[in-house]
């Protein structure tokens, strides 16, 4: 049964009025009958809603203001046609945005409802409603709204970003006009943001290349995107400028999937490809630099993985030339790449330069290597490596010459001191002896009796004989006979015998193994000369009072050990005014002919062994 009463908006009926708890807006709800405005607020609050209450469109006006979600609006007010209401609550801009309801008992056609419609209502029912109705349609009216206000949301901040991005944004349709630009792009082109609107790209740029074109047809006919195309092209207000440009297209689609047009994004990085090509250029200047050095460099990463080589590298080790990415143990030995990283963990603990004698099989490097930081704050390494083999090995063929030019002058010297010694020995020994022998002569020959020609005869045979011996020990000095004919352990034996009378030094002398065995004959005269130019220096030099000579022939070896008890020398600097450094250098050179080595230990006051 319904209500007689003579404005009643709803009908009396039982109804079951389910709420939305996640909802709570507030209704404005403007009625000048008391009772229909208890009986609607009932209906409104159990189905949820917060309701506010006026009579008047005067209060109606007024309470809008505050902003209520939604104004059910009656037609028939006292001051105000609720017609009229509606038509201010649009009007003004603070309002406009609230959905109106309007209701009415009385105009009820189709010609006052299409009124109250285009008097900005949203919607229009006819009393009486159905609680059930009034309240559905209420909650699809806050619907309609809320998705309006995302809309403009999403719209608000679209214009946001066109307004605030920092690339050029532009729409055009499906003929290429422009319907959207930014004020980026619009400065870009030299024409404002409203110019653009109906465009076309040839309009906009008659010069356009028709290859830009062409990319966004592509994407018009394919609906595919094309993104991250660089186009280098001027920009249109400023011909005469060519410029770069990062640009990427994307299709705008219809609400039935179709493509309508093209999104573009512009970018202008003409900045950025001037520096990429100035560090290409930089970078291929680099290339061709550390390329054309005849040194090998190259660069490690903070694990020691090669991040860099240069062509030296490759050229020197083919199989080197994919080390990127490698580190030492991978390429070398595990001694070398074991000495390599000891070496690189030594520059990057100081994080200072150091220089190394390096090797890798016959190859002897000398190398530089020194830290230094990237732009992520890695310590990184690099070094500069140089073959020295051929330099070490002329440096040692140049020593090894200098060597023997000094052992060649020494032997020289040597040659020449004996050669005054023995001219010496001549003059002084058996040159007075033969003019003794001639004076002895010169006497017989004037003896006047046969007894003092014998008498002088007996005195010239000893100073004869005694010739004789000083003759055969400057041949011996020369070239020990005894040596060839008996051996060399012999020729040692009368050789020390000799030192030590000669020099009244305690010689002692041990040999074993040599009795019955001789040695090669360039050996035993090396051995001889060795023992000679040792005891010498030890007769000049060393102040001894004893010697010791020790050999042992021992499975195929000898060993020769000649020690003193004078006051020694430093081995560090054995020079000691040069001749007694050649003396040990002819040793050793005497010692490597023969396939040997001579050891010296010594200190001062220690003696020399």
């Amino acid at each position: 049964m319904r209500s007689t009463c003579g404005k009643c908006i709803i009908a009396q009926r039982r109804s079951v009025i389910v709420p939305e708890p996640q909802i709570s807006p507030t209704i404005l709800y403007v009625d000048d009958t008391e009772a229909q405005r208890y009986a609607v607020s009932r209906v409104l609050r159990r189905a949820g809603f917060d309701v506010r209450q006026a009579s008047t469109g005067s209060q109606a006006l007024e309470m809008s203001s505050s902003g209520p979600d939604l104004v059910v609006l009656d037609v028939n007010l006292p001051d105000i046609n609720g017609i009229e209401v509606c038509k201010r609550i649009k009007a003004d801009e603070s309002t406009s945005h609230i959905p109106v309801l309007q209701v009415s008992a009385t105009l009820v056609d189709t010609r006052h409802r299409v009124a109250g419609l285009e008097g900005g209502a949203d919607a229009y029912l006819v009393q009486p409603i159905d609680p059930d109705e009034l309240v559905a349609t209420i909650r699809s009216l806050l619907r309609i709204r809320k998705a309006e206000e995302e809309a403009r949301r999403r719209a608000q901040e679209i214009e946001t970003i066109y307004n605030s991005a920092p690339v050029g944004l532009a729409m055009l349709d499906a003929d290429l006009r422009f319907t959207r630009v930014n004020q980026l792009l619009a400065d870009i082109n030299g024409l404002s943001v409203t110019e653009h609107i109906g465009l076309s790209m040839q309009q906009l740029a008659p010069d356009v290349d028709a290859k830009i074109v062409d990319f966004f047809r592509h994407v018009l006919s394919t609906g595919e995107p094309l993104v991250n195309l660089e186009i280098r092209t001027p920009a249109p207000a400023q011909p005469d400028v060519m410029r770069d440009w990062l640009v990427n297209l994307h299709p705008l689609k219809n609400e039935r999937g179709q493509v309508a047009g093209v999104n573009a994004v512009v970018q202008e990085i003409t900045d950025r490809k001037r520096a990429e090509e100035e560090i290409k250029k930089s970078q291929e200047l680099f290339q061709a630099f550390m390329d054309n050095l005849p040194v090998f460099a190259y660069m490690k990463d903070e694990n020691g993985r090669y991040v860099f080589h240069n062509r030296a590298v490759g050229l020197r080790f083919p199989d080197l030339r994919t080390t990127f990415g490698k580190d030492d143990s991978e390429l070398f030995s595990p001694e070398v790449a074991e000495s390599f990283r000891r070496n690189d963990q030594i520059v990057r603990e100081s994080g200072k330069p150091a220089e190394f004698t390096e090797t890798s099989g016959d190859i002897e490097w000398l190398s530089i290597k020194f830290p230094f930081t990237d732009r992520q704050g890695k310590v990184l390494l690099a070094g500069v490596s140089v073959d020295v083999s051929e330099r070490k090995q002329l440096e040692k063929l140049t020593i090894m010459q200098e060597t023997q030019r000094q052992l060649l002058e020494h032997e020289i010297l040597a040659r020449e001191s004996e050669r005054e010694r023995l001219a010496r020995e001549l003059h002084d020994e058996s040159g007075q002896m033969l003019t003794s022998l001639l004076a002895g002569l010169r006497l017989i020959e004037e003896s006047k009796t046969v007894k003092d020609a014998k008498k002088q005869a007996r005195a010239l045979r000893e100073l004869t004989s005694r010739a004789i011996g000083d003759v055969g020990r400057l041949s011996r000095d020369l070239h020990p006979i005894v040596l060839d004919d008996l051996g060399f352990a012999v020729a040692l034996r009368n050789y020390v015998n000799q030192y030590s009378a000669l020099h009244s030094i305690k010689a002692q002398l041990q040999i074993v193994g040599l009795d019955d065995n001789r040695l090669p004959h360039s050996m035993e005269r090396g051995l001889y000369r060795i023992t000679q130019e040792s005891l010498t220096n030890v007769a000049r030099h060393a102040q001894a009072t004893e010697v010791a000579v020790a050999v042992r022939l021992e499975d195929h070896h000898l060993t020769m050990m000649i020690r003193d008890n004078g006051h020694g020398f430093s081995t560090m600097n054995p020079d000691n005014g040069g001749r007694k450094h050649l003396g040990l250098q002819s040793m050793r050179e005497r010692a490597s002919i023969m396939g040997g080595e001579l050891k010296i230990e010594s200190a001062p006051g220690q003696g020399t062994c």
